[in-house]
């Protein structure tokens, strides 16, 4: 009886504990899924498409949808605060008025066209104020679109890897499928020639339909990983992505050195979170002085233009305090005279509400700036606590892949161990069928030790505000030092 994917199966490539390799299921190997027969490896998708994960974090710098937003409120913020400079420069005012008056049964008519430029002299510092507003709300916008793009850049690395995860774990339960049916045919020739029982048959059968089961169910959900990456890199829904990686190696991102004191300075170094938090509390706090501003005096000089487009006669009315509506009226007919200039200084001292509403926006700008304070506080401890769940988790997950490695190999020698017994009728079909499974069960457990462990250090490169495409393609680990230039806002 020919017994050769069962010992392959016993038998694999030597075990490694610094390298996974990977490789495409052939589709021959798979299961049409549904009663449509839909294909395994395009399911309801039109096309499939490799991609690396350097491109992947690429596209998804270019084209994720939450960065995109995130830099468009950046941009806004940006042109709120060159809108700012506008408030030291003059004030320009053109006013056309028709009047008639009428005194004693004489009717004189006004036709004049007011030419007005303001020049701000004390403004008491709301232009300053409001240009220095909007200057730290444009800094905390720009390190919210880091923020942005820092999460985006690790969503994208998990799935990629979630994503190669179900690509192996289909690999395996392919496999598992194609020894359980060895195993069918063996069982089948045995009972032929009375070496056998239909019991141990129907134990066969129904294991490989459970196989069976769990490659379908695993085809679609490496479809699903690939739909959940095409989100994320704004790619469309019709076409199937497949990771180009032929193997997992087991690479430090992080210097193993670092220790949790050494990582939790970088994080304070390095996380946009918490400038953001300090750019708001600078312009909150800008705020309570722009709100100050409107209860002192303002004064600016003025010059007025005043042009007559009437006919002769008609009367002038030129007001010396401008367009403010301040100072006194001259008036006089104008005769043939075309126009007149006046010019100025106007002081301005205006308390709208009695001034009760700026007071309680200055005291709504203090409690602004104080919130800001509390939640760089908040974020400062929670970033500490994640600084420190990372680096646990890539410790554990760096034991996991020694375990797991150790695991299949014991599975492997279980398996050939239990075949060799059935061979010499020492043993039952049975055991040798929960051998297969404990191997093909270990084999997944060493998969996902290594996805969890490349995923665990993207997320401490994470953890301490130092993730980039270059940090997380890197091929070596990364050696950090504190007053490291932040990244690109």
């Amino acid at each position: 009886m020919d017994r050769s994917l069962i010992l392959e199966a016993a038998t694999p490539e030597p075990v490694s504990d610094d390298r996974l390799p990977l490789a495409q299921v052939p589709s021959n190997l798979l299961i049409p899924v549904g009663k449509e027969k839909l294909s395994p490896i395009l399911l309801e998708a039109s096309y499939t498409e490799g991609i690396t994960l350097k491109r992947a974090l690429e596209m998804a710098r270019q084209n994720n949808l939450r960065i995109k937003i995130s830099q468009t409120y950046w941009r806004e913020n940006q042109f709120k605060y060159f809108g700012s400079f506008g408030r030291f420069l003059p004030t320009f005012s053109l006013d056309f008025i028709r009047t008639s008056t009428t005194v004693n049964n004489s009717t004189s008519y006004s036709t004049p066209l007011y030419l007005t430029t303001i020049f701000p002299v004390f403004m008491g510092g709301a232009s300053l104020f409001n240009m220095l507003q909007t200057q730290h709300e444009m800094k905390a916008a720009g390190y919210a679109s880091t923020v942005s793009i820092n999460d985006i850049l690790l969503d994208v690395y998990v799935k990629y890897y979630d994503l190669i995860l179900n690509s192996a774990l289909l690999q395996v339960k392919s496999k598992a499928v194609e020894v359980s049916e060895a195993q069918l045919r063996i069982n089948r020739d045995l009972k032929t020639a009375g070496l056998g029982t239909d019991f141990e048959v129907m134990q066969s059968s129904t294991l490989l339909a459970l196989d069976r089961q769990r490659l379908v169910r695993q085809e679609v959900a490496t479809r699903q990983a690939a739909l959940r990456l095409a989100v994320a890199l704004n790619l469309s829904v019709v076409e199937t992505l497949l990771p180009s990686e032929t193997a997992i190696n087991r690479l430090e991102l992080i210097d193993p050195a670092l220790k949790p004191e050494m990582l939790t300075a970088l994080a304070i170094e390095n996380r946009p979170e918490l400038s953001r938090y300090e750019q708001l509390r600078l312009a909150a706090r800008n705020a309570t002085k722009l709100e100050a501003s409107a209860l002192l005096p303002n004064a600016s000089f003025f010059t007025n233009n005043a042009i007559n487009i009437a006919n002769g006669g008609d009367t002038i009315v030129i007001p010396t305090g401008g367009a403010a509506n301040t100072g006194g009226i001259t008036s006089g007919n104008a005769g043939n005279a075309n126009s007149a200039f006046s010019a100025g200084f106007i002081l301005n001292w205006l308390l709208a509400g009695a001034g009760v509403e700026n007071a309680a926006n200055i005291g709504a700008a203090r409690l602004r700036a104080r919130r800001a304070v509390l939640e760089a506080q908040e974020s400062l401890l929670q970033i500490s606590a994640q600084v420190r769940e990372a680096y646990l988790d890539s410790r554990a997950a760096e034991t996991d892949i020694e375990v797991s490695s150790e695991a299949v190999k014991m599975s492997s020698e279980e398996i050939r161990m239990a075949d060799l017994r059935l061979r010499h009728q020492l043993g039952t079909n049975l055991e040798l069928i929960q051998a297969q499974k404990d191997y093909v069960e270990a084999l997944s457990k060493r998969i996902e030790a290594f996805v969890n462990y490349k995923q665990s250090q993207a997320k401490l490169l994470h953890a301490i505000g130092l993730v980039s495409i270059e940090n997380l393609t890197s091929d070596h680990a990364q050696h950090f030092e504190l007053h490291k230039s932040r990244q690109g806002r």
